[in-house]
């Protein structure tokens, strides 16, 4: 039987992953900001290159404006679980993998924060170092960030 899985509309990226990024994202129960962010940073490397991950800055950058002063709430228990089996299909760099860890389980609005400067060097690194049009901000500090994998620790933090 053939599935919406075994056909894609407008290329081959979502093909090479036993698990794929709409399937990810409904059992992580994502939200609509979640979904794009962690969709781009994921597929950047197989669909629209550095566009993809300019996008991912933008939703992030608006997520952050629309979620200021609450707090995330979780009530999953297996998100790490369902995140691991996800990030090992689609065969997200250590990075990339970071981004989406963070951006699906964060807590309080500074670590989406974070995760934002983490996006924009990661942008820049694989620029070559030049940060593209995502960077609005040219007053902001550079950042060296060491990125070592998911926490076993607890949501959101690595």
């Amino acid at each position: 039987m053939t599935t919406t899985n075994d056909r894609q509309i407008g290329g081959e990226h979502y093909k090479h992953s036993e698990i794929q990024h709409w399937d990810w994202a409904w059992k992580a129960r994502l939200d609509s900001f979640q979904y794009p962010i962690t969709k781009y940073v994921a597929r950047w490397k197989n669909k629209n290159g550095f566009e993809d991950l300019d996008k991912a800055v933008h939703y992030l950058e608006k997520y952050i404006e629309v979620v200021e002063d609450k707090v995330y709430v979780d009530i999953r228990g297996d998100e790490k679980q369902i995140f691991s089996e996800w990030s090992n299909a689609e065969k997200l760099d250590e990075t990339q993998s970071t981004i989406c860890w963070k951006i699906s389980s964060w807590i309080k609005v500074k670590l989406l924060a974070d995760t934002l400067e983490i996006l924009r060097a990661y942008i820049e690194a694989e620029r070559g170092g030049e940060p593209g049009p995502s960077y609005t901000n040219q007053d902001r500090q550079d950042v060296t960030i060491k990125i070592t994998g998911v926490s076993s620790e607890g949501k959101g933090g690595l």
